[in-house]
C-alpha cells in the first residue's frame, strides 16, 4: 500500500481529512508513465472537469473542501452532502467513516459520489462508477471504499454530484457555559417560525450551532 499520513482534524468544525501522498508509482505492472493511469489526481485544488448543465463535477482527492465550494458556488451550485463550514480535502471527506451533523437531512457525503479511481496495493488501478448519475455497470467499488479510510486502496479522483445552491445560507454560533444555558438556546429556536436546516451542539467547543 502507499504511504498516505492521515490526520483527523478534531475541534475544527471538520469531520474531513486532511491527507499528504508521498512520492511513488502509482502505474500498473508492467504499463509505461504514459499509459493511462486514475494517479493524475494527487494534484492539490484540481477541478478537472464542471459540468453546471448536469451538475456533475470531477475533482483530484487532495482539493480542500473549501476550494470546490468556492468554485462550484461561482455556478450557483454546491457539492452534494457537504456543509457550508466544511473542511479537509475532498479524498478525506470521502475515506473519513464518522458521521456527520447533516447526514440524515443531506445524506452522508461518499453517498453522493458518482465514480472513483485510485490505485490498488499492488499498484493496479481502481476504477468505479462514472461522470454519470445512471452508472450500474460492474460491483459498487464506490460504496466499500467510501469510508474505508483508504484501506482498501488509495482514491486519487472523485467524480462528484452537484446540487443547485439554495437563496442564502445563515450560520449561527450561540455560546453557552452549562448545560442550563444551552437548554435555554434550543428553547428560542423553538419558537422560531421556520424549521432550521441544522442544529449542532458542539459540548468541547460549548456551543450551539444552527444552519439557516
Amino acid at each position: 500500500m502507499a504511504n498516505c499520513d492521515v490526520t483527523r482534524n478534531y475541534g475544527s468544525g471538520s469531520r474531513g481529512l486532511s491527507s499528504t501522498q508521498g512520492q511513488h508509482s502509482t502505474h500498473p505492472p508492467h504499463s509505461s508513465p504514459s499509459s493511462p493511469s486514475p494517479s493524475t489526481g494527487f494534484l492539490s485544488d484540481q477541478i478537472e472537469n464542471l459540468d453546471a448543465a448536469e451538475m456533475v463535477a470531477t475533482v483530484g482527492a487532495a482539493t480542500s473542501v473549501k476550494f470546490l465550494r468556492e468554485e462550484v458556488q461561482k455556478k450557483g451550485l454546491i457539492v452534494s452532502g457537504v456543509l457550508p463550514d466544511e473542511e479537509g480535502t475532498i479524498g478525506g471527506l470521502f475515506s473519513d467513516p464518522r458521521e456527520g451533523p447533516a447526514d440524515s437531512c443531506t445524506g452522508r457525503f461518499r453517498d453522493h459520489v458518482l465514480g472513483i479511481e485510485g490505485v490498488r496495493g499492488d499498484g493496479g488501478p481502481i476504477l468505479s462508477g462514472g461522470r454519470v448519475v445512471k452508472n450500474v455497470t460492474g460491483y459498487d467499488l464506490t460504496r466499500l471504499l467510501g469510508g474505508a479510510m483508504g484501506a482498501l486502496g488509495v482514491v486519487t479522483r472523485l467524480h462528484l454530484r452537484l446540487e443547485s445552491a439554495p437563496p442564502c445560507w445563515n450560520i449561527i454560533r450561540w455560546e453557552f457555559h452549562n448545560d442550563e444555558q444551552c437548554w435555554k438556546r434550543l428553547d428560542r429556536l423553538r419558537a422560531l417560525p421556520f424549521e432550521p436546516h441544522l442544529i449542532c451542539i458542539e459540548p468541547q467547543q460549548q456551543q450551539v450551532v444552527i444552519l439557516l
